[in-house]
């Protein structure tokens, strides 16, 4: 761009020594120009900016999980107009810089620990002291899981069918995903070992009680 700028410069200078020449005439015309191609090129011009800010603030690298507005998936490339990003599901998704800048940016990959949390489902008919150790229990068997992080295990909900409870815990974020699936099995079989039940719903119309209809003579 300057070495295009100091040849038009130049070029208007030499012009300008001609007596029948105008160079204001050349300027404004290429004022005009340039406003005209400002705005064609405005949407470039903003990704080509949010590009430049991402690299200097950098709220995501290459090869860290993040989430925007609509996708999430591992960053494989930052350019100056497009990032792209490889979703869970092998999808490669191309985002421009200036939509990235302008939402929600959620970087899951950064942070070295995270937290999971589980939400069990428990019958009535067992103690909740008794439930509490159970989970507790399975937590503290748990290599993977922090102990020097906060461990909860809570009544969160009193539903009609069944006792709700949360658990949470705290696990490096390369380990998150395969902590909770290790934990939900070993859960719901220590669940099974203590004989606690986890509810099951029939919705069926055909099983709720009918009411009487007493019929009489007129």
């Amino acid at each position: 761009m300057l070495k295009y700028t100091f040849i038009m410069t130049a070029i208007i200078i030499l012009l300008g020594r001609f007596n029948h020449f105008q160079p204001t005439f050349v300027i404004a015309t290429l004022g005009t120009l340039g406003m005209t191609v400002g705005f064609t090129l405005q949407g470039t011009i903003a990704n080509f900016t949010s590009g430049i800010l991402l690299k200097i603030f950098k709220p995501f690298e290459i090869k860290e999980f993040i989430g925007l507005d609509k996708i999430s998936g591992t960053v494989l490339n930052i350019d100056l107009f497009y990032t792209v990003l490889k979703t869970i599901d092998g999808k490669i998704a191309v985002v421009p810089n200036n939509k990235i800048l302008l939402g929600d940016i959620v970087n899951y990959t950064r942070s070295p620990i995270r937290r999971n949390e589980f939400f069990i489902n428990v019958s009535y008919h067992k103690n909740t002291k008794l439930i509490v150790d159970v989970l507790q229990k399975v937590l503290d068997e748990e290599d993977r899981v922090m102990k020097n992080k906060d461990i909860v295990i809570g009544l969160n909900e009193l539903s009609p069918y069944s006792l709700n409870f949360v658990v949470r815990c705290w696990s490096k974020t390369e380990e998150l995903q395969s902590v909770y699936w290790d934990l939900m099995f070993a859960f719901k079989k220590a669940l099974d070992k203590n004989n606690i039940q986890i509810p099951t719903y029939i919705h069926n119309n055909n099983l709720l009680p009918k009411k009487k209809i007493n019929k009489s003579n007129n």
